[in-house]
């Protein structure tokens, strides 16, 4: 049936129709970093301190979200401009057809204000992350674009009228639907940061063995077997005496039932991740019931002759060796802290400026030590304990002497059975896969 409603201008749909495909490919090229991200690379996006698009992906608000809809917020760009398009091609189709497109006219108009009420929030966000992510905001602009086009480009009013606006509504709605439920088979396999793992289980009070086994129990197979697979890898693992590597460092007792070394390089994502777990572990569980070793093993041939590509700018080399100097420091926790935060915008002299605006030591004081023969001894020390493991990256994470997986709800199992592997939420598990 022919329609005389106005059609939509060429420069209207071609608006609509190359901001809402940018927004799909931009949001999978997001994603694609993330999982990357999660696999230890530094995504592109990873400029300075301050431009750090990492900062705000493991922020808790994008852990959140993740948590909420079951898949990481770069997903929902991908749902976003897939949405949009598909709404852009009906009106196409419907207008094409001279038929009346009212209902899809007003379900871009909707699906424009809900982008760009998102990325208010998104903005906000990533404000309070204290990082500005660059991919971030290519998808704020774009989606004002898509606004634009939907909200002045279109015909009709800058806003549905109550008639069009509920079967507008309901079609970004019928369209939305199908197309989350698709992504949410890769969106619950995107890994989450570390420290969001626990969430669900690591709140003071809920990490007795009667409530770990109930969250065990709650868990996916996906991530039952995972567990399980942790547990068999650690159990087959071989002990080994290191008694004769001194502890230098350690937060917790010495006589604690779960012993974690944990051999760290500076601009290594896991590593950072895995930092925060154990944060958070020692937080949760009872004083005593764990001890924490820092070691160190830098992914740069300038300090450490086991790795085999040339050498790199010196960042991770200076960074482990100014923590050997502040070992004995009590502001050792805080400059590590602040030293893996800023990971992928670290260079030699913000290494040092940190390392010395939170100690109160010169700049040259932590040069002459970082340079010294004993640092260097110590640090060969470290790389020659973990060599014993033969490692194959960082963390190279130990518990109990026995090489670990840095898996943050087996690491939690531990600490709670008091390095019971055959605690009753272990053995509750599944056989762990086949390889």
């Amino acid at each position: 049936m022919a329609s005389d409603s106005p059609r939509p201008s060429t420069a209207a749909l071609g608006t609509l129709f190359t901001s809402s495909g940018l927004l799909a490919a931009l949001g999978a090229y997001q994603w694609y970093e993330l999982l990357g991200l999660r696999d230890g690379k530094a995504p592109a996006c990873a400029i300075n301190e301050t431009v750090n698009c990492a900062t705000v992906w493991n922020s808790p608000f994008a852990a959140r979200v993740q948590d909420l809809l079951g898949m990481p917020v770069a997903a929902l760009g991908v749902i976003y401009g897939l949405v949009g398009l598909a709404l852009a091609l009906l009106v196409w189709w419907r207008s094409r057809a001279q038929a009346d497109a009212g209902a899809f006219l007003a379900g871009a108009k909707v699906w424009a204000a809900i982008g760009v009420l998102c990325c208010v929030s998104l903005g906000a966000a990533s404000f309070q992350a204290g990082a500005i992510c660059v991919t971030c905001l290519g998808t704020y602009a774009l989606t004002a674009v898509y606004a634009f086009g939907a909200l002045r480009l279109l015909p009709g009013p800058l806003w549905p009228d109550a008639a069009s606006l509920a079967p507008g509504a309901a079609w970004a709605l019928v369209l939305t639907v199908p197309v989350y439920l698709c992504l949410l088979v890769p969106g619950a396999r995107t890994p989450k940061s570390g420290a969001a793992r626990l969430q669900p289980v690591a709140k003071e009070g809920l990490t007795s063995p009667a409530d770990l086994e109930k969250f065990i129990d709650s868990l996916p197979p996906r991530d039952k077997s995972a567990l399980a697979a942790a547990r068999a890898e650690w159990i087959a693992a071989e002990k080994l005496d290191n008694r004769e590597y001194p502890v230098r460092l350690r937060r917790g007792p010495a006589d604690a039932p779960v012993r974690i070394v944990d051999f760290t390089d500076i601009r290594c994502p896991h590593c950072r991740t895995f930092d925060e777990v154990v944060h958070e572990i020692e937080r949760v569980t009872p004083e005593g019931t764990v001890s924490v070793e820092a070691r160190y093993f830098p992914l740069d041939s300038e300090c450490n002759p086991q790795i085999q590509s040339p050498p790199t700018d010196g960042v991770r080399c200076l960074a482990a060796q100014v923590q050997i100097c502040l070992e004995a420091d009590k502001s050792f926790g805080e400059v590590r802290k602040t030293l893996f935060d800023n990971q992928q915008a670290l260079t030699r002299e913000l290494v040092l400026q940190t390392a010395s605006s939170k100690s109160g030591l010169s700049i040259d004081a932590l040069q002459t030590c970082a340079a010294s023969a004993e640092t260097r001894a110590k640090l060969y020390q470290d790389i020659e304990y973990a060599m014993r493991y033969h490692l194959d990256g960082t963390p190279l994470v130990l518990i109990n002497d026995k090489m670990s997986p840095a898996a943050p709800v087996f690491v939690l199992g531990m600490a709670v059975g008091r390095g019971d592997v055959e605690a009753s939420f272990f053995k509750k598990l599944p056989p762990p896969p086949v390889e």
